[in-house]
């Protein structure tokens, strides 16, 4: 083939509904592959912890079965990541119980299906512990048994071979488990004989879609072209351009080293790439160059911390913020001599956001010396005893309410709360595992499993 083309849909299936012109625009440019990554570790440790999906059904929905139709109508092949938003086997088998209902509401023709599992148990991982093969990854702390022991949940990070063996055995619709995001893009260039780095590089630049192009357009179609020399790069919404600078933005874009993007064994050098104006609207790259590494694979566990209570409530007065200090130092104080039999840190946690005062930055916060007018405390208890995370966020949203300070003129009444309740947030996980594993076989963590839907299934 002189060139292959890959349309990436969106750029976060089911974040929102993707925009539905672009897309069908970018159907008509008659596309090789339609892809997109429904997954990200961005949100946090939640939904990989939970083992649910993070975005609404019907918005992931919606954008499958766009997706699907187009695929099918055209005879060309689908790509899904890191499918039910964090790529477990669970987030696996609910993307694909969502394409079964679009393929009976549609009456498609039966289409062969490859599942792609990663999800890892907690004895394989000990045994890597054991045998030295992990390592800590982006400053994650060591990896110990107590934190593989905590974790609900763990995932390994497929590079792109799970998907060339999903080609090979004549998947037409690839669902995958947790995904580094170009393989999503890059497996099917690659499988067609594309050359690995450029391939590598086009799916860099495709896994947010139309976020490579200006202006900013969320959620819009964008078509990537290799070729045996060059890759090129179009936005679908005739309002958006690709432009030198925003597509090299996007190669750079959550990079440790803005010239190389590590890969499952290997490294795409990007630093001697050119971006170059092919026309008003398309911009053409050369120059990625693949060096290969020892074979690693990263992996992502989380891990249950407890219940989550949140209060929140609002100051105003003068007086308060200019002893903001001592103002929250009364509540943590109040808390730990109300029930010395439990201890933070141990027994519960509790984090408080003053928004208006280093909520963002913490203590990296540059900007001191102007106090607002008004900021907003946000006050979040957890435990895993979930009565006591909600009686230490009420005793410490209340004692905010009544808190002491020098010169102070009110006794009460000191902030303004948005009600007099404490608010159920979602449960609180953590990151556990944050490692890569050396591994001798890319599908070493891989299981592909074949399917038939629509028609009569066999």
């Amino acid at each position: 083939m002189d060139e292959l083309r890959i349309l990436s849909a969106t750029g976060a299936l089911g974040a929102t509904p993707m925009d539905e012109d672009s897309f069908w625009g970018g159907v008509e440019r008659h596309p090789h592959l339609i892809g997109a990554d429904a997954g990200s570790n961005d949100v946090g440790p939640y939904g990989l912890g939970a083992d649910t999906c993070y975005f609404p059904r019907e918005w992931v929905k919606h954008d499958l079965r766009l997706m699907l139709l187009a695929s099918r109508q055209r005879g060309i092949p689908m790509t899904v990541g890191s499918a039910g938003h964090m790529g477990t086997n669970k987030g696996v088998d609910y993307t694909v119980s969502i394409l079964e209902e679009i393929a009976r509401e549609e009456n498609l023709p039966p289409f062969r299906l490859a599942r792609i599992y990663v999800e890892l148990d907690t004895e394989a991982l000990h045994r890597a512990l054991d045998a030295g093969d992990t390592e800590t990854l982006d400053g994650s702390p060591t990896l110990t048994h107590e934190l593989i022991d905590a974790t609900d949940h763990a995932v390994s990070v497929m590079g792109a071979e799970p998907y060339l063996e999903a080609f090979r055995q004549g998947a037409d619709v690839i669902i995958a488990g947790r995904s580094c995001d170009d393989a999503i893009f890059a497996s099917y260039p690659i499988f067609k004989g594309f050359d690995r780095a450029l391939s590598i590089h086009l799916g860099k630049v495709l896994e947010c879609a139309s976020v490579a192009a200006t202006p900013y357009m969320a959620r819009n179609a964008m078509l990537g072209t290799i070729r045996s020399d060059a890759i090129l790069f179009e936005p679908m919404n005739p309002r958006q351009v690709c432009t030198p600078v925003s597509v090299a933005a996007h190669s750079m874009y959550e990079e440790a080293h803005p010239h190389l993007h590590r890969i499952p064994g290997g490294i795409v050098h990007l630093g001697g790439c050119a971006f170059t104006q092919r026309d008003a609207r398309t911009v053409a790259v050369t120059g990625a160059r693949f060096e290969p590494t020892e074979l690693r694979l990263k992996v992502e566990g989380a891990g249950f911390v407890g219940y989550r209570f949140v209060g929140i409530l609002g100051i105003r007065d003068p007086l308060t913020i200019r002893n903001l200090d001592r103002f929250m130092r009364f509540a943590e104080e109040r808390v730990r001599t109300r029930y010395p039999q439990w201890v933070q840190g141990r027994d519960y946690e509790v984090h408080t956001h003053v928004y208006g005062v280093d909520a963002t930055m913490k203590d990296w916060e540059p900007l001191r010396s102007d106090l607002p007018h008004e900021i907003g405390i946000v006050v979040e208890a957890v435990s895993k005893d979930e009565s006591l995370a909600k009686l230490i966020c009420r005793l410490h949203r209340k004692s905010l309410m009544v808190a002491e300070y020098p010169g102070q003129k009110a006794t009460t009444g000191k902030a303004a709360i948005m009600a007099d309740e404490e608010l159920r947030g979602m449960d609180a996980y953590r990151w556990t595992i944050y490692h890569t594993v050396r591994v001798s076989d890319p599908m070493a963590h891989a299981r592909v499993q074949m399917d038939t839907l629509g028609g009569e299934r066999t």
